[in-house]
């Protein structure tokens, strides 16, 4: 779901049809797309999957029924994924050097083909794992023939995810940001990203009574904890301790 479109969906009106897929529980194999896009390999779904292996081999399955005449994008900065075969073209990119399509962490950034800068991109979204993400679209969208000016403008229109680092709003002059990541790589992903951020950010941390205190549980000296936060913790064994800081 983009942000502000309130829907799993959109109708356009060419010829493309663009899905993101899920590996959850092995319904990949239901799509049989021409072209695919993989980012990253890893253990996930562990009520599914055993183990990293079996994950792969779900992958290595789904991009080896790719056709001779389709074209495999492969992230070149994860091993796992620049590894899959496929009778399909392939062409990688990321930030390593041997990338086909090569993105760098300027802002903006320069994406990098042929041995030569091709563009820069100003993309809204915060994080490497987002410039990442982009160059991997956006190298996808070169191949089929779009423009490199409607790829970097279409990017730099892009909204977000919901759930994606969104920001909610403020509250007593604190940014609030909603982010869905739970896999150990996307919160270091998302803190990354975070540290970026120009505004001062809320810190949510559970906590145990007897830590109650006036500042950050972090120990931050320059965050406050409202008067009405350590009322609900004499209330409660836990709580959601709201603090800000600006550091």
């Amino acid at each position: 779901m983009l942000v502000g479109d309130g829907s799993h969906s959109r109708a356009g009106g060419s010829k493309w049809l663009v899905a993101e897929v899920d590996e959850s529980d092995g319904s990949l194999l239901l799509h049989h797309p021409k072209r695919a896009i993989v980012t990253n390999i890893e253990l996930d779904h562990t009520d599914h999957f055993p183990n990293v292996e079996a994950v792969q081999a779900l992958f290595a399955e789904f991009i080896g029924k790719l056709p001779a005449d389709g074209l495999a994008v492969l992230c070149a900065d994860d091993a796992r994924a620049r590894s899959l075969t496929t009778p399909a073209r392939k062409v990688t990119y990321g930030f390593d050097e041997s990338a086909d399509y090569r993105c760098d962490e300027s802002r903006p950034f320069t994406i990098h083909h042929g041995g030569r800068a091709i563009g820069r991109v100003n993309l809204r979204q915060r994080g490497r794992h987002n410039i990442q993400n982009a160059t991997g679209a956006a190298a996808m969208a070169l191949e089929i023939g779009v423009h490199f000016e409607e790829v970097a403008s279409a990017l730099e229109r892009f909204p977000g995810a919901h759930r994606r680092l969104e920001l909610l709003g403020l509250f007593q002059g604190a940014a609030v940001y909603d982010d869905y990541g739970h896999h150990p790589t996307e919160v270091r992903a998302t803190i990354q990203a975070a540290r970026e951020l120009r505004h001062r950010i809320p810190r949510a941390s559970r906590t145990r009574l007897a830590s109650a205190r006036a500042t950050s549980p972090t120990g931050c000296p320059t965050a406050r904890t409202s008067a009405a936060s350590r009322t609900r913790a004499r209330r409660s064994r836990t709580w959601l301790d709201l603090t800000t800081c600006s550091c």
